[in-house]
């Protein structure tokens, strides 16, 4: 920890890891929106392909008639959902962006522990000035 520049140079590294920070965090914005489109896309594709939906349930039907309802409900939801999760493209997505993600928590790791040596430079520069 030089003291010799002023600490410009923890200070200097601090600054460069929170603009990294900074990008990641816009790039996963970024692939967290486009993620959301490919997600509304293959959902539309999954209905169509699915096909109909099932009847709305009333509250006035028949007990019975409203469970066979919510039973069809359920597993409508469910080839929707294996539909959608299936798409390779989708995967693809979320997988970049939880990699994006991931990117940035280690890049706010790394500009926590040069804040701490920043913090520290600093300290040691005040001892060097105030010590005759």
């Amino acid at each position: 920890m030089p003291v010799s520049d002023g600490c410009g140079s923890e200070e200097d590294a601090l600054k460069e890891a929170l603009n990294a920070a900074d990008e990641f965090l816009e790039e996963y914005f970024e692939a967290r929106e486009q993620l959301l489109e490919m997600l509304r896309q293959a959902e539309e594709d999954a209905i169509d392909a699915v096909g109909p939906e099932p009847p709305e349930i009333t509250r006035d039907m028949d007990p019975m008639l409203q469970h066979e309802l919510e039973r069809q409900w359920e597993e409508y939801r469910d080839k929707v959902g294996d539909h959608v999760n299936s798409s390779s493209d989708v995967e693809a997505a979320r997988n970049h962006a939880d990699n994006l993600r991931t990117a940035w928590e280690i890049t706010m790791e790394e500009a926590d522990a040069l804040r701490e040596e920043l913090e520290v430079c600093q300290h040691d520069l005040n001892e060097t000035i105030l010590t005759p």
